[in-house]
């Protein structure tokens, strides 16, 4: 059977914005123009045109993908994870720091493309701080307490900030000595029947050392 319809426009889409995504990390996004983008991702200008009638709008396909890519992993994770208090905040470290894939150069390239589409067109915050608000809905109601599930986010989120600009050594010893400090602030913070906050935890042995 062939590919279903559904399949060809997204595979037409990723080649496009692949393409985007080559241009900008290779030239600047300063010269990022649709002239370009058609000739890297083998396609006519005015087949181009038809789907993105802008740079604007190329440009905000690529914001909007890496959304919805990081939506669909974490929907994944959280559905591997067992019920349970902190089970999103468990998925969260289990996708985003508990595999070689998510610190992967290919991974690193598309986060400082997503830096460069942002300074093009700061309006493009949009769609990561409606996904940022979701994901705390969800936080609200997860189990562990809201400081503590606020403290882990924005522990991950620095961590990867480090790595994408290269202001410290990310290496696999240190994501899995921060993962499983977060994991045991999770465990921590999780509110039980009857406590209005987390029970207390014995740290890791990580904790213990400078």
């Amino acid at each position: 059977m062939g590919e279903s319809p559904v399949s060809q426009v997204r595979s037409c889409r990723d080649v496009v914005l692949d393409a985007t995504e080559a241009v900008i990390l290779e030239e600047g996004i300063a010269a990022l123009t649709l002239e370009a983008v058609a000739n890297r991702a083998g396609v006519s200008k005015g087949g181009l045109l038809y789907h993105y009638p802008s740079k604007d709008k190329l440009v905000e396909a690529l914001v909007r993908r890496c959304v919805e890519s990081w939506e669909e992993e974490h929907v994944e994770a959280i559905a591997k994870m067992p019920p349970g208090a902190g089970r999103t905040l468990k998925a969260l470290l289990a996708c985003c720091m508990g595999t070689p894939e998510a610190w992967s150069e290919a991974e690193r390239r598309s986060s400082v493309v997503l830096m460069a589409a942002l300074s093009h067109n700061p309006a493009l915050i949009k769609p990561l701080r409606q996904s940022l608000e979701g994901l705390f809905e969800k936080l609200k109601d997860d189990g562990v307490a809201v400081p503590v599930a606020e403290m882990v986010i924005l522990a991950m989120h620095g961590l990867r900030f480090e790595w994408m600009f290269g202001l410290q050594d990310v290496t696999p010893e240190r994501i899995e000595r921060v993962r499983s400090m977060l994991a045991w602030c999770v465990e921590a913070g999780e509110i039980h029947e009857g406590s209005a906050s987390g029970t207390r935890h014995q740290a890791p042995e990580e904790a213990k050392t400078k």
